[in-house]
């Protein structure tokens, strides 16, 4: 897990932000569609769930790269679909706005990460807060999207008092004392009253001294860091600062009613404002360093940062950008025919930029723009073309970063136009900038590595080409004969550019390969299949050079007992005790003489509210079960509702709305007039919902460790895959009657190879190669289709049909077993028909062909080996 304010991997984000980019879009026309359609219920519900299944497939795919905060944006919108499609809500502008906001937030946002800002995503607060309050939820929190390490736990300095003992806490004299200083507070207005505050704080002391638990002592230290932060004004009265005073109470009440379990949401909440002090006391200060809460919170992030930009005047810029740079490379290669182009692209660029509302960059542009001809021509000479050049790298750079330039932008934009005019006028000083020779180089470097990487990957392609044609043919090894040389000169590459790990896969491939050309050797499956992971784990890799990003180096690692090159695509992060003790040194002054603490504090997890509530939840839906089939049983009643109440206080502890809604609803039935069996049964089904659900847990203790056997990692990719192709298949049901109503609409045949192209990419990728293969068989139908500029007929749909249906009954089986006795053979048989231009139907022969079992990780045949060459991560396809 990424976790906020950790160095940030970028390279599994970059393998999805395409696809993530692409459905968010599909996903935001389809909601648009449904607007323009409201008045047709129909045709609007359509459009609807048509936009949640796009935005379904980009959730999917910021769950497997797995970074804090941010799914939680796209979960929130889902919610938003499910209440429209139930009727609970109503689609209007406001709402679409909001989703919209969220989206093009959401993409700014990561690729801000690409580029290398900090990881804080409570940035995205204003956005997430937009649709909560179309959802019109209770609990609108920014702490919601702030993620300390909650598996941190703190060892405080015990306090030395000469031996004195602690006194036992009468907690709820105690209380009553609290809520003295409480209720003032709470009725006070904008303005911190201190003497209230500083109370609260003083019976926090007491009860973070009275705690034999260290875990406990922690939790209290933090909520006494909360109420001096408040009391010397480094956190203003607000809202939500007064909600967190009432809920500490509530954990004062726990603690008189003889429950030691705390709330780990309060203590996120309280860390969120600890966190946001600009000036932070000593003790405040060692809170902070104790979580690592430096940094994790911006001081504007209830401002919108995201979305300011026109996004069509971006992209026009961009791409008149991306035509002048083409037309200037023709003209410093002599080709000054190309001239009006260039000062035609350059005007274009100008006009474009002028809608960014980045003043200095529109400034640069227009003189840009202005001594286009002049550079063009030669008419400066070679110093002029050479200041354009750099210029170009410079505005391209610019708005890669538009949505946060550098506080140094407006000088520096405005120092290249000084050199610029300066050239112009024939001045003979120009002014040196060190930082243009450090941008040009680094440019250079990238365009050198982008260039590599191509030729690379386009000698690992004719690899992968001659290796199918060798893993069709196995008998016939002349197929192997140019590979070596190519891996040769391959390896070399890697080896220049210190890529040991990578060398060393190419090295090992070497090998296995001239063993396979050995005369009188047949390679057996598992030889094949190896061979082709790692030439593919390899394509990614070189797809990844080009990202110059150290991190993404650590993604990859041969392994030389298994002789396989591998890419770690989710990285779960966290020890495997889940706990992590930081030594908190003592304070000097008189705090840390003060009362004596509770000695002995035992290091042992204490519970928390998150897993009362949990409890408590699973007892009420149990006894509403034992209701449903006794409904004038009084003990059971009173049972249940008495579980009610105990959930409602742990729901209030933790600001969990929902949860507390839930009870107040079955308790509205349990204690309606005439209670009898329909209203028993309608309980059941409310408490029904939430029982074998946890509370959504903010703790990083609970980020699942790595897997350790491979038995695992595949578990874990056979659930993904699940989940994937049923909704590929989804779309792609959704996708067919378009495509039969636009049969020359070439964007419905290509949406349809992506689907399955996924699917193919997603089944060999957990092993399922027979099911990868018949995927396979209809991309490769499709492809076809789309080289020859050809459209859709009816044997074409007559074959996606079965293909659906065929992948759609396989999917089946593998969620109800495991496993699957479909084979491949009817759509490989149905596929090659079509392909050879005869009309489509499924051989006989083939059709009835008794079945092989398909399981995951199930070793292949040597027929089948062959199409694992392209173990395709599903959501980068």
């Amino acid at each position: 897990m990424h976790a906020a304010g950790a160095s940030f991997d970028s390279g599994p984000l970059s393998w999805v932000i395409g696809e993530i980019r692409e459905t968010l879009d599909r996903s935001r026309g389809a909601l648009i569609e449904a607007l323009a359609q409201v008045d047709d219920a129909d045709t609007s519900t359509a459009s609807l769930r048509r936009a949640k299944t796009h935005l379904h497939q980009a959730h999917g795919a910021l769950q497997i790269v797995d970074i804090d905060g941010v799914a939680i944006l796209t979960e929130t919108a889902e919610d938003l679909f499910d209440r429209l499609d139930a009727g609970q809500l109503t689609l209007d502008v406001a709402m679409v706005q909001a989703i919209e906001h969220a989206y093009q937030a959401l993409v700014e946002y990561l690729e801000e990460l690409l580029s290398g800002a900090a990881h804080q995503p409570v940035r995205l607060f204003p956005y997430y807060q937009a649709l909560l309050m179309a959802r019109g939820a209770e609990r609108i929190h920014p702490a919601d999207l702030f993620f300390p390490n909650l598996a941190i736990r703190p060892k405080l300095p015990p306090v030395d008092a000469a031996g004195a003992a602690v006194p036992a806490l009468d907690y709820v004299a105690l209380r009553k004392r609290f809520e003295q200083a409480l209720l003032p507070f709470l009725r006070s207005g904008a303005t911190v009253e201190p003497n209230d505050v500083k109370r609260m704080h003083a019976i926090i002391g007491e009860v973070e001294r009275a705690q034999t638990n260290a875990q406990s002592r922690s939790f209290w230290w933090v909520m006494r860091g909360f109420a001096e932060a408040v009391a010397s004004g480094q956190v203003g009265n607000e809202l939500y600062v007064k909600q967190l005073f009432a809920r500490i109470n509530l954990q004062i009440r726990r603690l008189s009613e003889g429950f030691s379990s705390t709330a780990e949401r309060l203590l996120r909440d309280a860390l969120f404002f600890i966190a946001r002090a600009s000036d932070p006391s000593p003790h405040l200060q060692q809170i902070r360093d104790a979580y690592q809460l430096d940094d994790l919170v911006p001081a504007d992030y209830a401002v919108k940062r995201y979305g300011q930009i026109d996004g069509a005047a971006l992209a026009a810029a961009r791409e008149r950008l991306g035509l002048a740079k083409t037309l200037w490379n023709r003209i410093a290669g002599g080709d000054h025919a190309v001239a009006d182009g260039f000062v035609h692209e350059m005007q274009g660029l100008s006009e474009a930029g002028m809608r960014l509302h980045a003043l200095p960059l529109s400034k640069l542009l227009r003189e840009l723009s202005g001594i286009a001809r002049a550079a063009a021509t030669g008419r400066h000479g070679e110093r002029l073309g050479i200041e354009m050049a750099t210029s170009l790298l410079f505005v391209e750079n610019s708005l890669g970063q538009i949505g946060r330039l550098p506080g140094n932008f407006a000088e520096r934009a405005d120092a290249m136009t000084a050199r610029l005019l300066s050239i112009v006028a024939g001045d003979t000083v120009i002014p040196d900038m060190p930082w243009l020779d450090d941008m040009s180089r680094e440019a250079q470097q990238r365009q050198t590595m982008t260039a590599l990487a191509g030729e690379l990957q386009t000698s690992l392609h004719h690899v992968e080409k001659l290796l199918e044609e060798y893993f069709s043919q196995p008998e016939d090894n002349a197929a192997l004969a140019p590979i070596d040389a190519i891996l040769h000169q391959i390896g070399g590459a890697l080896s220049v550019l210190d890529e040991d790990d990578a060398a060393r896969a190419v090295a090992h491939t070497q090998t296995t390969l001239r063993g396979f050309a050995e005369a009188g050797k047949h390679p057996q499956a598992a030889q094949f299949e190896q061979v082709a992971r790692n030439v593919g784990a390899l394509g990614f890799f070189i797809e990844t050079l080009q990202l110059q990003n150290d991190g993404v180096r650590k993604q990859f690692a041969f392994d030389d007992k298994t002789g396989l090159f591998q890419a770690k695509l989710i990285d779960r992060r966290g020890p495997s005790s889940g706990a992590v003790e930081v030594d908190v040194p003592a304070l000097d002054g008189p705090e840390s003489a003060a009362t004596p603490v509770a000695q002995n504090s035992v290091a042992v997890d204490a519970p928390t509210v998150e897993q009362d509530l949990l409890l408590h939840e699973r007892q009420a839906a149990a006894l509403a079960r034992s209701l449903r089939d006794d409904h004038a049983n009084l003990h059971l009643q009173a049972e249940l509702k008495a579980s009610l109440q105990q959930v409602r206080r742990d729901a209030a502890l933790i600001d969990h709305p929902e949860a507390n809604e839930r009870a107040k609803a079955a308790m509205a039935l349990l204690d309606a007039p005439g209670f009898d069996a329909a209203q028993a049964q309608r309980l059941d089904a409310v408490l029904a919902l939430t029982a074998p659900t946890a509370i959504a847990a903010p703790s990083a203790s609970a980020a699942p460790v790595m897997p350790e056997s491979v038995e695992e990692v595949d578990a874990e990719l056979l659930e993904i895959f699940l989940t994937e192709a049923v909704e590929v298949l989804d779309a792609v049901r959704t996708t067919l009657p378009a495509a039969r109503g636009e049969p020359y609409n070439h964007e419905h045949l290509t949406t349809l190879r992506r689907s399955f192209h996924t699917l193919k990419g997603s089944g060999r990728m957990v092993g399922l190669m027979a099911f990868g293969e018949a995927a396979w068989s209809i991309e490769q139908v499709l492809n076809l289709r789309l080289s020859e500029n050809r459209g859709g007929d009816a044997d074409l749909y007559a074959l996606l049909d079965l293909a659906t249906t065929t992948l759609g009954a396989w999917v089946d089986d593998l969620q109800n077993t495991g496993r699957s006795g479909a084979t491949p053979d009817a759509l490989g048989a149905a596929s090659a028909r079509i392909m050879a231009g005869l009309p489509f139907s499924v051989p006989e022969a083939v059709a009835s062909a008794p079945a092989t079992i398909d399981e995951p990780i199930a070793a292949p045949t040597d027929a089948d080996a062959y199409s694992a060459l392209e173990p395709v991560v599903a959501v980068a396809s």
